[in-house]
């Protein structure tokens, strides 16, 4: 087969794989279970990333959206990566709280330790002093 020949026919092959492979993750139970749901709009059947002229796909966590969905909101920010950057924040804000949390057990503990001794050594004093005779 010559190059030419091939470069002819790979439009026709490459729509006849692309046929095959969307018949069987249509019709594959396993397969079919990794499409996505829009989280604009909700509505099923999946969408899958493969049908390009009728989806739209964020470019950071790469969830895909109905085309129409993702034109009607132009502003809105994908849920997905609204959902993690939330994570993170309450990650942080916890991590935080913790951190403080800690800091203060330890200076609770540090000064509360003094303390006891410092307690402990005005009673040694204290039973030490002579008493003076009455």
């Amino acid at each position: 087969m010559t190059p030419i020949f091939f470069l002819e026919q790979l439009p026709s092959v490459l729509k006849k794989a692309f046929s095959f492979g969307e018949r069987h993750i249509l019709g594959c139970v396993l397969c079919s279970g990794k499409g996505f749901v829009c989280e604009l709009c909700g509505r099923m059947p999946p969408i899958y990333p493969f049908h390009l002229e009728d989806i739209s796909q964020c470019r950071h966590c790469f969830n895909v959206f109905h085309r129409a969905c993702s034109d009607k909101l132009p502003r809105l920010n994908c849920p997905r990566c609204e959902r993690k950057e939330a994570r993170n924040l309450n990650w942080h804000i916890s991590n935080v709280r913790c951190r403080r949390e800690r800091r203060a057990m330890l200076s609770d503990e540090d000064s509360g330790g003094e303390e006891e001794f410092k307690d402990a050594k005005s009673a040694k004093e204290e039973e030490d002093v002579p008493l003076a005779p009455t």
